[in-house]
């Protein structure tokens, strides 16, 4: 494989790669807050308002912009996952590896 190694001889910075899964977990959960709250404001809204409105509201929480964010957020989800499971196997690799060398280099 070619391709240049990161300062601690990775080719993939494994910390690097944790830090970015981290805040993409933490951003992605900002969208349940977001739809949580449009939620909120529509149903408290229809509750106050004449029969022509919470229709029209009715419409909006059937939007699917609100399914999309749902879909979104479940999409990166599975990506996040998968790139974790991806790292765990370069790593533990990396480790076989490692643990394959000392053992050869003291025969």
């Amino acid at each position: 494989m070619t391709g240049q190694t990161s300062g601690n001889g990775w080719r993939i910075d494994p910390d690097t790669v944790r830090t970015v899964l981290t805040a993409t977990r933490n951003d992605l959960s900002g969208l349940d807050t977001a739809k949580a709250a449009v939620t909120k404001a529509i149903e408290g809204a229809s509750a106050v308002v004449g029969p022509k409105t919470a229709a029209a509201l009715a419409l909006i929480s059937g939007n699917p912009l609100l399914s999309q964010i749902a879909a979104v957020d479940s999409a990166v989800g599975k990506v996040i996952d998968q790139t974790q499971l991806a790292l765990d196997a370069y790593t533990q690799g990396d480790d076989e590896m490692a643990t394959n060398l000392s053992q050869g280099a003291g025969r």
